[in-house]
Formats: C-alpha cells, structure tokens, sequence
C-alpha cells in the first residue's frame, strides 16, 4: 500500500497540545487516531468487521503502514515522534 494512495481522509496537528479521536467510517468502521498522553507515540487504528482496512500514519520523513488487514481485526500503524512535533497527517482507507 502505497501511502499516496491510503487514504480516503487525511488529518493534521497543528496545536502542541496530546490529540487524540475516535470517528467512525466508511462502512461502519471504527477509526481511532491521535498522539499518546506523553506525545512520545503518533498512532492510528482501525477495525471493522466487515470490510478490508487499513490505516497509516506520517510525520517528515518518518511513516509506517499497516498494509490491508482483514475483517474483524484491527489495522495498526504509529510512529514515535516528539513531544512538540506538529504536522502529523493520519490516513485510513476501508475498501
């Protein structure tokens, strides 16, 4: 999976303060996404249980990927980051 084509949505941080959220998605998924309490961790996470899924996360020239993962289970992406770091995008896709 390529990361231009990931996604159906994309997310910025722009503020320095932890971010996190929880939406759901095309098809009835569940997208949680966000930066841990210490800010230390940028992550994204998406379950569904009927469709295929995926989700990544990247920040400069640092991403990872969780490549097409089937139903039922949960698509896991994060990178570390620091705790001022902004411009964090997040990206899911249900397919």
């Amino acid at each position: 999976m390529s990361l231009a084509t990931a996604g159906l949505l994309s997310l910025v941080t722009i503020s320095s303060s932890a971010y996190a959220a929880h939406q759901t998605v095309k098809f009835g998924a569940s997208w949680d996404y966000g930066t841990s309490s210490t800010r230390t961790t940028a992550y994204s996470n998406v379950t569904s249980t009927s469709h295929w899924h995926s989700s990544s996360v990247t920040h400069n020239d640092d991403s990872d990927a969780s490549g097409w993962v089937k139903p039922g289970k949960v698509s896991n992406a994060s990178i570390s980051i620091m705790p001022w770091s902004t411009d964090i995008h997040y990206y899911y896709n249900v397919k």
